[in-house]
């Protein structure tokens, strides 16, 4: 697919689709422990981008707006994060790949401050049938990201989403690339 600004070529992607056949299942992720959405404080009203308005986002661990205490965690690009569409609707699959990319990158959540960024690359890999997502109750997922490396102006970041039940919806990679 082509996505084109006049004769000009902004936006390119593949996608590869195929029918799930019923075989031996097994979940190996894990959802991180974390509180019930409900019981969470939303992000405050903040001089972003407006995409996050278009999502209420309740940080768990590894907000961008808090200053760690001490020296720098090994870990410290890791989030954990409840969010939901804003307002609220019924998870569907568009709404699952939005939300693939609703994460803040990990350079904000690392460095705790905003830099220019732009993706890169960013596959998404579904792990849900569509009547599974249709049954799903509640709109929340729950996201956990991190990154590996930041390298020569670019870092990777990877995540999983899990439903309110802590089951495994989608994984999602991205390469990214930042001005320091």
């Amino acid at each position: 697919m082509e996505l084109k600004q006049g004769d000009s070529l902004q936006c390119n992607a593949t996608v590869v689709l195929a029918s799930r056949l019923d075989t031996w299942e097994c979940d190996e992720a894990e959802a991180p422990n974390a509180p019930d959405f409900e019981s969470l404080a939303p992000l405050p009203a903040l001089p972003l981008p407006p995409w996050v308005n278009q999502y209420d986002i309740r940080f768990v661990s590894g907000s961008p707006f808090t200053k760690d205490a001490g020296p720098t965690p090994q870990r410290a690009s890791e989030s954990v994060v409840w969010m939901q569409d804003q307002p609220p609707r019924k998870l569907d699959f568009l709404s699952l790949t939005a939300l693939c990319d609703a994460f803040f990158p990990r350079l904000f959540v690392r460095t705790k401050r905003i830099s220019p960024i732009g993706t890169v690359s960013l596959t998404i890999y579904f792990h849900v049938r569509e009547a599974e997502l249709s049954a799903l109750n509640a709109p929340q997922v729950l996201g956990h990201a991190r990154a590996n490396r930041f390298f020569g102006s670019y870092f990777d970041q990877t995540a999983e989403l899990y439903d309110a039940n802590r089951r495994l919806l989608a994984t999602t990679t991205q390469l990214v690339y930042y001005k320091a």
